[in-house]
């Protein structure tokens, strides 16, 4: 008997851990908006999410709640008195196949009134596998020592506008000792600036990603415990931080300088790129040349054609750069002018409001004479240079 009672009391002890009971478990919760995936919408969808039942949130399981073609899904759990939070938890699915990702940004909101909501944290999920494999699956997102205060919970979902599915919301007070901290009211604007954030936070994971596959393609395994190390500091990100933000990247970006100088050698690279190529953020493959092979461009008279180069600054300062373009002559050797002739335009990275970036944005650079322009570069950073041209009037031939 004695041994069945120390057995029952481990087993409560590992099922509640430090945070103690779910609070959620049988609360009531208000959905916005109504659940409208046919293959999992019921009438239990009104009780599922605080049932204390998990089997995977498989959209096909009519024990799953599931949104479709919403970009903002939100659930209000009512824990029926004020009392401290101190951990939320969320289980759904993704992964990328079939179309379902993670919510690009989860934002956990609380009220003691049900009508003033402060903000307790935003969770990201740009670490996680999205590649759309053959198979989804189920993930936790966690927000944990929270200190916060109320008695509303309130997940709002940042989708990319497919589906999100859901299977349970746990929350958990803090531990006994731990005070909540104070929290002003957040607006709707506010809210949206602040998930803004949160995608920006996903882009950097994006990129850090690509720059770890290009570290990995150029070193192997000679920046393993470094890629390990920025591996969990990108997954602790504090979306609400942005000068760890930006540290972060430009310890990535530094890093990713170190793995490709014994292969491309330090200084300033340059390569001509498509210019109607999908560029994605500031970062592009690098090839393993440094050789700057000229771009020919083929124009009738009257016509526009454009070329574009990619410029990578591979030290680990930041340059300042001023780019010609080589005087036009003709074919008896005579210069002409490039006036109207000539556009030069840095393609910029525009943020996308799924936290993607694409290259969008032609800034036309410099002032008065059109072949000669200034780039700032930072450490790390790639550009890429946009070239239009105007045959306008020139003779045929080669110039």
């Amino acid at each position: 008997m004695q041994l069945l009672m120390l057995l029952s009391l481990l087993l409560g002890l590992a099922a509640t851990g430090v945070w103690g009971e779910n609070l959620a478990m049988g609360k009531p919760y208000e959905l916005s908006p109504a659940p409208n995936y046919s293959q999992c919408t019921d009438p239990g969808d009104a009780t599922q999410l605080t049932d204390g039942q998990t089997f995977g949130a498989g959209w096909t399981q009519v024990s799953t709640v599931g949104w479709a073609h919403h970009a903002r899904p939100q659930a209000t759990l009512d824990l029926r008195v004020v009392q401290p939070i101190g951990k939320v938890r969320v289980h759904t699915v993704g992964g990328g196949h079939a179309g379902v990702f993670f919510p690009a940004v989860t934002g956990i909101l609380v009220s003691e009134d049900g009508t003033s909501y402060s903000l307790a944290a935003l969770i990201g999920s740009g670490m996680l596998d999205q590649e759309g494999g053959a198979q989804s699956y189920a993930h936790i997102m966690e927000a944990a020592d929270l200190r916060a205060r109320g008695r509303y919970v309130r997940p709002v979902f940042q989708t990319d506008e497919r589906y999100l599915f859901l299977d349970e919301v746990e929350v958990f007070a803090s531990p006994k000792g731990v005070a909540p901290k104070a929290a002003g009211p957040v607006t709707e604007a506010a809210l949206d600036s602040l998930i803004k954030r949160g995608l920006t936070a996903r882009w950097l994971t994006s990129e850090w990603k690509d720059v770890r596959k290009q570290i990995q393609k150029l070193a192997g395994e000679g920046f393993a415990g470094e890629i390990e190390a920025l591996n969990g500091r990108m997954a602790k990100l504090d979306l609400l931080d942005e000068q760890a933000m930006a540290e972060a990247r430009q310890e990535y970006l530094l890093l990713g300088v170190r793995a490709e100088q014994p292969v491309l050698a330090s200084g300033v690279i340059c390569q001509p790129v498509d210019p109607w190529s999908d560029l994605r953020g500031s970062t592009f493959p690098l090839t393993r040349s440094k050789s700057s092979p000229a771009t020919d461009l083929g124009l009738w008279q009257d016509e526009y054609e454009s070329a574009a180069v990619g410029i990578t600054n591979l030290t680990d300062q930041p340059q300042r750069l001023t780019v010609r373009v080589a005087a036009l002559k003709n074919a008896a050797g005579k210069t002409v002018s490039w006036e109207n002739r000539l556009w030069l335009r840095q393609a910029r990275p525009v943020p996308t409001r799924l936290g993607y970036r694409v290259m969008d944005a032609l800034t036309l650079l410099g002032q008065g004479d059109r072949n000669q322009a200034q780039l700032a570069l930072p450490a790390g950073e790639c550009a890429v240079l946009w070239l239009t041209v105007h045959s306008l009037d020139l003779p045929p031939g080669r110039l």
